[in-house]
């Protein structure tokens, strides 16, 4: 006899019938007995190793920062907003853009199935809604966490601290900022001293998420007559898009335009640009797609236009950015943080990240070197990669006497960093070796070549360029340093590096 899901058949393919004769069973009835059979239960151990999609995925281990000798270029800084749309206007018409578009797909596949496969589908929006809820309930609940109640991970069945962090990104993406601070804070301040430690962590670990995704449209230079061409930009996952325009767009006004929206119909956050580059303006776009469409009659033609469009989300990054922030504001929380393990995973991260994810990272070093003491010293030497990307710019700044007189948010940020950063070294006893570890051969280099007058037998040294900012001087054996200052487009503060 074989087997076959549960039933018997002879393996010569007969049953013996009672009286003796032989019944043959015919092939298609075996086939068709094997369909109508019920599906094989799962056993337990089979149950318990299917995966359950839940969304939220975590990682059963903390990874180890990872070792940067050199840091990235920026190849397109990050320049300074003085008129900009303000987040909560961003956030609220996106979350009526995304309401508009999940009631849209899910009336459009309600349309397109049967009434039968209706009811299935329903009971999965049903299980879906309940999840979201249930999600929004418990945000209400750590939101107005009693203050004499701990939040620990027996009371909450989390699977170890790291979980917490998890939970927090979750409703990062759910709920509206005001609300998710609330809860931030609460969860902090309630939160035992062992879990803060493995949360910092994991909250470094999600700094390490991929920079935002650039794309980059433009038309040809100079742009065809009688042009009617219209494409999209999509970036999943984006709450907005930023658009920045090449100081060389022009067409020709009033016949030439470049009309962008946020709906395909061009009827949402509509903006048009055509004219002089002093028309095109940059700005933010709700969502994650831009439709473009750009137009030209018969008459004259300019250089066109050109623009790049940065992803703006919320993504784990921006949650560890919040997460680390308020850590390092809370003065019972920052005594229980590895301060030097998470000093090591930032810097990596200001080193590998670009744009504004690198300003934020920069924000959090800074807190960092203010609060940190001989206990929990950090390792200073670290911030190499960062000083040779910082004294490029220097470089470069002199080079280019084109460039304005503002400079840019990254350049400002550094000065901060090694301003406070020596300090903080000198405060500590570690200005000379601090000093020894960042120095260049290339820096001193240019240093010998100021002060070294050419020997007889050899010829005149190439005039050796040094950056305004840093009035240099070789210093004596018991100090290496060179002190820094520049009155012209000095920033708000004096810079004293070496």
């Amino acid at each position: 006899m074989v087997k076959e899901d549960g039933i018997c058949f002879p393996s010569h393919g007969a049953v013996q019938r009672f009286d003796g004769d032989e019944l043959t069973t015919d092939e298609r009835i075996r086939t068709l007995a094997q369909r109508w059979q019920p599906s094989r239960s799962l056993r337990l151990d089979e149950q318990s190793a299917k995966a359950v999609d839940t969304d939220m995925i975590i990682l059963p281990c903390l990874s180890r920062p990872a070792c940067c000798d050199q840091a990235t270029t920026e190849s397109n800084p990050v320049t300074q907003k003085l008129i900009s749309s303000t987040e909560s206007e961003l956030q609220q018409s996106y979350a009526k853009q995304r309401r508009s578009k999940s009631a849209a797909l899910l009336h459009k596949e309600l349309n397109c199935k049967s009434k039968r496969a209706v009811r299935e589908y329903l009971f999965r929006v049903n299980e879906a809604t309940a999840v979201l809820y249930a999600r929004h309930v418990l945000a209400s609940l750590l939101a107005e966490w009693p203050g004499h109640v701990p939040v620990s991970e027996d009371i909450l069945e989390l699977s170890g601290p790291a979980h917490m962090t998890y939970i927090l990104d979750m409703f990062m993406q759910l709920e509206e900022k005001h609300q998710w601070e609330k809860i931030l804070q609460k969860v902090l301040r309630g939160c035992r001293e062992s879990m803060l430690g493995t949360m910092a962590l994991a909250a470094c670990q999600f700094m390490e998420e991929p920079g935002m995704e650039v794309q980059v449209r433009e038309s040809k230079h100079p742009y065809n007559n009688n042009t009617n061409f219209e494409d999209k930009v999509h970036i999943p996952g984006a709450i907005y898009l930023s658009i920045k325009f090449d100081p060389q767009c022009n067409t020709e006004e009033g016949c030439d335009e470049l009309a962008m929206s946020s709906s395909s119909d061009f009827q949402q956050d509509r903006h048009n640009f055509s004219g002089s580059q002093q028309k095109w303006k940059d700005f933010e776009l709700p969502g994650d797609t831009l439709y473009y469409r750009f137009t030209s009659d018969m008459s004259n033609t300019e250089w066109g236009y050109k623009f790049t469009v940065t992803a703006g989300h919320l993504g784990r990054f921006q949650t560890g950015f919040e997460i680390l922030k308020q850590m390092l504001s809370e003065e019972r929380v920052v005594p229980h943080l590895p301060l030097a393990k998470i000093w090591e995973w930032l810097v990596g991260v200001a080193c590998r990240q670009t744009g504004h994810q690198r300003l934020k990272a920069i924000h959090l070093l800074l807190r960092i070197v203010r609060c940190c003491t001989h206990s929990d010293l950090c390792d200073l030497m670290l911030l190499k990669p960062l000083w040779q990307l910082f004294t490029q710019m220097e470089y470069s700044l002199f080079e280019d006497v084109t460039q304005p007189g503002i400079l840019l948010p990254l350049h400002r940020a550094l000065t901060e960093l090694f301003f406070v950063t020596e300090n903080r070294a000198q405060e500590l006893g570690l200005l000379q070796d601090y000093l020894l570890a960042l120095t260049t051969d290339d820096h001193l280099l240019r240093c010998a070549a100021q002060v070294r007058p050419p020997r007889a037998a050899e010829p005149p040294l190439a005039p050796v360029q040094t950056p305004p900012r840093l009035y240099t001087e070789l210093c004596s054996e018991s100090a290496t340093s060179c002190w820094c200052h520049r009155e012209q487009r000095s920033p708000t503060y004096q810079c004293r590096s070496y």
